[in-house]
This record gives structure tokens, C-alpha cells and sequence, in this order.
């Protein structure tokens, strides 16, 4: 977890001399979509446009998936003092042996 990588074991193989082999696929960021919610948790409008907080973020489409980068990106979008609450959602959607988050 030093890197804080998602990823899902898609193989597993006991070898001789009792050594595992592991299929491992690392979770690659397929879209960003921002969603506003009020205080009691409905979907909203919000008065800062999404392209605005978009532009905030070091992730990027097509990068694997940090943990670390995420929590990077939260405390940048905090620092800007425009929202009380961010939340990441990640939604799992397996294609083959590459994971979508």
C-alpha cells in the first residue's frame, strides 16, 4: 500500500516449492464526473461549474489509481475554501482484465 494503487487479483497459481503467482490488474481511471449534493444528501445544482474543480485535479483520465493522489486532490479542492464536504465514490467496473474506476 506504499503507493496506495487500487488493483483486483484476477489469477491465482500455486507453483513448486509452494510459490504463488498472482494476475493482477491496477485500477485505471476511466472518467471523473462531479455531482453536487445538499446538506441532506440530494443531488443539486452547484454555483461553481464542474471544468472549474476539474482543472484542480492531478488525477487524470487514463492514469492508474491513487489513493494518495485522491487525497492529494481532496485537500487541494478543500484549500480552496468554495466546498465543506468532498467525497470520492469510486464505481467498479471490470472489462476484461482492466479494472474502471
Amino acid at each position: 500500500m506504499e503507493r496506495g494503487l487500487f488493483g483486483l487479483v484476477y489469477g491465482v497459481e500455486i507453483m513448486s516449492g509452494g510459490i504463488l503467482s498472482l494476475q493482477v490488474s491496477e485500477a485505471e481511471v476511466n472518467n471523473i464526473s462531479i455531482c453536487f449534493l445538499s446538506k441532506i444528501g440530494e443531488p443539486t445544482t452547484g454555483k461553481t461549474r464542474p471544468e472549474t474543480i476539474l482543472r484542480q485535479l492531478n488525477t487524470k483520465k487514463g492514469q492508474v489509481c491513487s489513493m494518495l493522489q485522491a487525497k492529494r486532490d481532496v485537500d487541494t479542492l478543500l484549500a480552496m475554501g468554495i466546498m465543506e464536504n468532498i467525497s470520492i465514490v469510486p464505481q467498479l467496473v471490470v472489462f476484461g482484465h482492466k479494472i474502471y474506476l
